[in-house]
C-alpha cells in the first residue's frame, strides 16, 4: 500500500493498482491540502462571489450566474449531461487507473474538492468497482470530458459498473461493496471532469505493455544467441559505450545476463542491442539528432589499449580464419537421355 499525495506516479505503481496488487490511501499532509483548498471554495460562496464553475454555467452559459441552491444540482447536471460516451467500454484495468490518476490529481489540493471525493474514488479501488466507461468521447487536450464523467457518475451511484466479473448498475454495486454514493456538492462535478486521465491510463498501461515486450525480445535473442552458439564478443561494453544510446547498453547487458556460449558471429545476432535498444531508455537520443550525427559511429576500431574486439577483427579483413562458407545447394540436372541416367528416367 501506498500513500497518495498528488505525487509522480511509477509506471510499476500504476500497473500494481491496475492489475489489484497494490492499495492505496490518501496521505495525511494531501488530506490537509485538500481541506484547505476546500475552504477556498466555500468562502467564495459564503461571500457570494461569482467564480466560472462554482456559481456560473459552464461554456457559453458562464455569464449566467447560478442561485446558492441550486448549485449541488448544478454540479450534479454537469455529470449527466456529459455522460454520452459512445462505443465499446475501457477494459477494467483501464478504468481502475483512471479512479488512481483522478484521485492523485485531486490530491494535490488544487481543485476544491472534498477529501470525501477522493476518498470514495480510493475505496472503489478498493472494493474492485470499477466504472463502465466508453472509449470514445475525449475531446483531447481539452479534456476526457465524457470519460471522466462516466467514471464520475458511477461514483455517484448511477450508470453502470464492472463488479465481481459482473456488469450491473452502480447503484446495486454499491450496496453490495458497502460504498456509500458521492452526494456532490459545489464545484465537485467539475473537479471529477476536467482532466485528461482517460488518455493518460490507456497510455500508461500501453507504454507498459510496450516495456514487457523489449524485455521479451531481450530474453527472445538471448536464448537464439545460445541456441545457434552465438558469440559474446560482439557484445564487448567499450563497442556499445562508443555510441550514444543508453538503451542499446542496457540490452547488451541484459543479453550478457543469459550467458550466451562463444561459437559462431551472426549479422542479426550481432546486431541486437542496436536494433533493441532503441525501443528503451529515456528517448534522448532519439530528439538529439545532432548529437546521434555527431558520436554515431557504424564499426568502431581500435578499442583504448590496442584491443581490436574479435568480430572488428573479421569485419575488417584481419581476422585470421575465414567464415565458414554456406553449402551451396546442388540442383540435379536433368539427364540427357543416353547411357544408365537415360534409363533410370
Amino acid at each position: 500500500m501506498f500513500q497518495l499525495n498528488g505525487q509522480q506516479l511509477t509506471l510499476q505503481q500504476i500497473v500494481d493498482v491496475a492489475e489489484g496488487r497494490e492499495q492505496v490511501v490518501l496521505a495525511d499532509e494531501a488530506r490537509a491540502r485538500v481541506e484547505q483548498a476546500r475552504q477556498v471554495v466555500q468562502n467564495i460562496v459564503d461571500e457570494g462571489r461569482t467564480v466560472y464553475g462554482v456559481n456560473t454555467g459552464f461554456g457559453k452559459l458562464s455569464d449566467v450566474s447560478i442561485d446558492r441552491a441550486d448549485l449541488s444540482q448544478l454540479q450534479l447536471n454537469l455529470v449527466r449531461s456529459h455522460s454520452c460516451g459512445l462505443g465499446e467500454p475501457l477494459s477494467e484495468a483501464e478504468a481502475r487507473v483512471m479512479l488512481l490518476l483522478r484521485a492523485n490529481v485531486l490530491a494535490t489540493g488544487f481543485s476544491g474538492a472534498r477529501p470525501l471525493v477522493i476518498e470514495t474514488l480510493i475505496a472503489m479501488l478498493e472494493k474492485g468497482v470499477t466504472p463502465v466507461i466508453p472509449e470514445k468521447g475525449s475531446v483531447g487536450a481539452s479534456g476526457d470530458l465524457a470519460p471522466l464523467a462516466h467514471l464520475a457518475l458511477a461514483a455517484i451511484g448511477e450508470g453502470e459498473v464492472f463488479y465481481k466479473s459482473e456488469r450491473m448498475a452502480a447503484s446495486e454495486a454499491f450496496e453490495r461493496a458497502g460504498i456509500e454514493p458521492l452526494q456532490l456538492e459545489v464545484k465537485e462535478g467539475l473537479a471529477l471532469l476536467n482532466g485528461t486521465q482517460a488518455m493518460g491510463a490507456v497510455g500508461t498501461l500501453a507504454l507498459a505493455r510496450a516495456e514487457k515486450l523489449v524485455r521479451l525480445a531481450d530474453v527472445a535473442g538471448a536464448m537464439t544467441l545460445e541456441a545457434l552458439k552465438g558469440t559474446p564478443v560482439a557484445f564487448d561494453e567499450r563497442i556499445h559505450a562508443a555510441r550514444p544510446h543508453p538503451g542499446q547498453v542496457a540490452v547488451r547487458q541484459h543479453d550478457l545476463d543469459h550467458q550466451p556460449p562463444q561459437r559462431r558471429v551472426d549479422g542479426s545476432l550481432k546486431r541486437q542491442p542496436a536494433f533493441d535498444g532503441s525501443g528503451i531508455g529515456d528517448g534522448a537520443e532519439r530528439r538529439d539528432a545532432k548529437a546521434t550525427v555527431r558520436l554515431w559511429l557504424k564499426r568502431p576500431g581500435l578499442m583504448r589499449g590496442g584491443a581490436t574486439p574479435a568480430y572488428v577483427r573479421f569485419l575488417s579483413g584481419r581476422c585470421r580464419g575465414r567464415r565458414p562458407r554456406r553449402a551451396r545447394s546442388r540442383r540435379r540436372r536433368p539427364p540427357s537421355g543416353r547411357g544408365r541416367a537415360g534409363r533410370a528416367w
